[in-house]
């Protein structure tokens, strides 16, 4: 009896394990891919999240292939034809290699040659890719596929070719605007998407024709948003990337990078080589190609907003939310506000914090560029900025970045003030630090370096050992200009500067060094 009950036993935990095991190897096994990107709308139970294809003809799939073979047909080969040698410009480590080498295939990295700039012959045929956009021909494509084209010829799915025009190109962010003829015939097209909506790890699709392989198509995730990229000709400020481990070779510049749902959410564009970078790839943000597109199709030209502030490099970290007392780590710190610009003349002043734009919080420095640049040169925009703990509304009247660049306006120097009288000499010790009036002479014996003569300052001349101004970093030869906002010329400011202090809050140094090149804030205990 318990020999027949031991072994039903077991025929039972044998079944069971059975069935569970076909369970999770169905389970295991489901299609993986089934996300979407554009409506993230999250069906009852159990069910995935499920997009639709949106490209014109394209079929209602969820997959890759689904989404690839409808794509496939709006993506273009673009053909540079130039008549003249010219050299494309490259950057160290950043490869933007889209056009062919001088040994006649479609491109080769930097180590394969001892001269990595590309050669052109006398009616060289260089490659590069493109999407359309709208049926009766329009394409977009990056700046630097068609810079310099004597000839640019447009081969789409079905072989057709067509010569095309230049609309506009925006070299800002690697942008150009394409014109094809097809008569009639209504073309095949992609829909653009919003790149704002993207999120680290969704899976995305490049297409392109890598080393003139026709509509290739890779696949990975978004590593990363809103990256800055330094591109040759490209405004390292204003022209924002998405990163990708999704390949993008040579000869994918100016295909579409696309969502779950079909839609175009960026522009590839580069590629990282070098130092055993793998996978790093990037494509401009379809939400700023957009913007950019719209203004070069109405007028052929683009136009940005320029505030005239630079921001200070540290971001609202746990220290400035504190001295600032913040309810958030939203927010930019000025530095410089430019005499005469649109932030000067609507009030702003250098340790403003930028927390909003009409109404749109400020994450960081890049998102107030970014907002900046979209908007047009002749808009006004409303400030919210926070001013000794105080929340004031400015209102600043926009002008054209590109003309604020032109004169210099964006990168003035620093100021320190005229020297209206002697300077009290002596030394002071305060926060763990020891410091005394800032000669330049003297800083050029100690340090023995280039340093400014217009600087106004204290020096730091000694650091106490264990201090938390040595756990901060300062060091001897580095000069305080500022204390708490307030200008400090020389060691008699700095005394009333400390006789001054809130006890109860921290002090914010503004440290730059004998060269005044720059400055920075560090923040001390008061006590």
């Amino acid at each position: 009896m318990r020999r027949t009950y031991s072994f039903l036993t077991l025929l039972a935990v044998i079944g069971i394990s059975i069935i569970f095991g076909m369970i999770a190897g169905g389970f295991l096994n489901r299609p993986r891919v089934m996300y979407a990107a554009g409506d993230h709308t999250l069906k009852s139970g159990s069910e995935p999240v499920t997009a639709q294809v949106s490209a014109r003809g394209g079929a209602n799939g969820v997959d890759f292939a689904d989404i690839a073979e409808a794509a496939s047909l709006a993506v273009v080969n673009v053909t540079n034809i130039r008549k003249q040698n010219s050299a494309s410009d490259t950057a160290s480590g950043w490869m933007e290699w889209w056009f062919g080498n001088p040994k006649g295939g479609e491109g080769e990295s930097p180590e394969d040659d001892e001269d990595p700039q590309p050669r052109f012959n006398p009616g060289r045929a260089t490659s590069g890719s493109g999407f359309l956009i709208s049926d009766d021909g329009y394409i977009l494509s990056n700046n630097h596929v068609v810079a310099d084209a004597d000839k640019l010829t447009i081969r789409l799915d079905d072989g057709s070719l067509y010569s095309a025009e230049v609309v506009g190109t925006d070299p800002a962010i690697d942008l150009a605007v394409l014109k094809i003829d097809a008569g009639d015939l209504e073309l095949p097209y992609l829909d653009l998407g919003v790149s704002s909506d993207l999120r680290v790890g969704e899976w995305v699709i490049a297409i392109g024709n890598p080393q003139e392989f026709d509509r290739t198509v890779t696949v990975g995730v978004v590593s990363g948003l809103d990256r800055r990229v330094q591109l040759p000709a490209t405004d390292f400020l204003v022209a924002a990337f998405i990163q990708t481990d999704a390949a993008i070779n040579f000869g994918n510049s100016g295909g579409p990078l696309l969502g779950m749902n079909g839609q175009v959410v960026g522009i590839n564009t580069a590629i990282s080589r070098g130092n055993g970078s793998e996978g790093i790839g990037f494509a401009l943000q379809i939400d700023q190609a957009r913007s950019a597109m719209e203004q070069l199709m109405a007028r052929g030209e683009v136009h940005r907003g320029f505030l005239g502030v630079t921001m200070n490099a540290r971001a609202v970290d746990s220290e400035v939310q504190e001295y600032y007392n913040l309810p958030d780590r939203y927010g930019v710190l000025l530095d410089v506000v430019t005499p005469g610009g649109p932030a000067d003349l609507a009030g702003l002043i250098k340790g403003d914090i930028i927390r909003s734009v009409d109404g749109k919080p400020i994450r960081n420095n890049n998102g107030l560029v970014g907002l900046i640049a979209s908007r047009m040169p002749g808009e006004t925009v409303q400030l919210e900025i926070i001013r000794d703990g105080k929340t004031m509304i400015k209102k600043a009247k926009l002008v054209d970045r590109g003309d604020a660049i032109r004169s210099r306006l964006e990168s003035p120097p620093l100021e320190f003030g005229e020297d209206d009288g002697d300077l009290e000499e002596g030394e002071a010790t305060s926060l763990g630090i020891t410091v005394e009036t800032y000669n330049a002479a003297d800083a050029r014996r100690r340090f023995g370096r280039r340093v400014s003569t217009e600087l106004r300052g204290v020096t730091i001349i000694n650091v106490e050992f264990g201090s938390q101004a040595a756990d901060k970093g300062l060091r001897p030869g580095e000069v305080v200009i500022a204390v708490d906002g307030r200008s400090i010329r020389d060691v008699g400011d700095w005394r009333r500067a400390m006789r001054d202090l809130d006890r109860n809050r921290p002090v914010m140094l503004e440290i730059t060094g004998p060269t005044a090149t720059g400055s920075e804030y560090i923040f001390l205990d008061a006590e």
